[in-house]
């Protein structure tokens, strides 16, 4: 972290007053860079550095204590997803680092002087967590079949309604060459709605429940795999 002081922020600062000859200087720092910018503000105000004349933060983390909405992104499994996707690659792409920016837009105060979000904030909001879904999804079923191979990929519920997902869950399939199955559109709902009807139609019928069977909400999708403990969780994955 010092390195990135000292090389990212400090060296700049010293490069721009030399070719200016100014005084001091306004610094602007943008996402992690307006992180490393506080830093080095708050570094600088302990030495005694008065070279700062201002300091702008756009869309930047300073109090981790209370993270807000970047929570969403640092939890243990979105981490390892975003680790692992850097691994093949060494970066993540232009529209990944997108999907992520669209989330982190800096506009309560925008949204607070005009007294709440607009039709089209909420369609911008509803468009940017769909695309950020359905590109996880999308990575996480590709990681999925490439490591497990099958013949064909079903996919049922509410998710299959959902036509961006289902494209691109289409497009990983094609990519290998895996059968992709879905109902029509008109028998995609919402999951518990149609477990809540096979429970109608079997009441209907006479089928009845000791209620000795245990809920198992966790229900682990590898029986052979060993049992996880996800972020925030109290125990493992059983």
């Amino acid at each position: 972290m010092e390195a990135y002081r000292q090389l990212g922020v400090m060296e700049s600062i010293d490069a721009a007053l030399a070719i200016t000859k100014a005084p001091k200087l306004h610094a602007v720092g943008y996402c992690l860079g307006g992180t490393l910018l506080s830093i080095a503000a708050a570094a600088m105000g302990r030495d005694g550095d008065a070279r700062l004349a201002s300091a702008s933060f756009l869309a930047a983390q300073v109090d981790f204590t209370e993270a807000g909405p970047l929570r969403l992104f640092i939890n243990d499994s979105e981490v390892t997803l975003i680790e692992d996707m850097m691994a093949e690659k060494g970066y993540l792409s232009s529209d990944q680092m997108a999907g992520a920016f669209a989330l982190l837009r800096a506009r309560d105060a925008v949204i607070a002087e005009q007294g709440g979000l607009t039709l089209a904030d909420r369609a911008d909001l509803c468009a940017g967590f769909q695309a950020a879904v359905a590109d996880v999804l999308a990575e996480k079923t590709r990681r999925a079949l490439a490591e497990h191979p099958v013949a064909a990929l079903a996919v049922a519920g509410g998710v299959a309604a959902n036509s961006l997902i289902r494209a691109q869950l289409q497009s990983v399939c094609a990519a290998s060459q895996t059968a992709f199955l879905a109902p029509p559109l008109a028998l995609c709902t919402d999951n518990a709605a149609m477990i809540a009807w096979a429970g109608i139609e079997r009441h209907r019928a006479g089928g009845r429940d000791d209620l000795t069977l245990s809920a198992r909400p966790r229900w682990p999708l590898d029986q052979t795999s060993p049992a996880l403990i996800g972020s925030g969780k109290k125990g493992a994955k059983a």
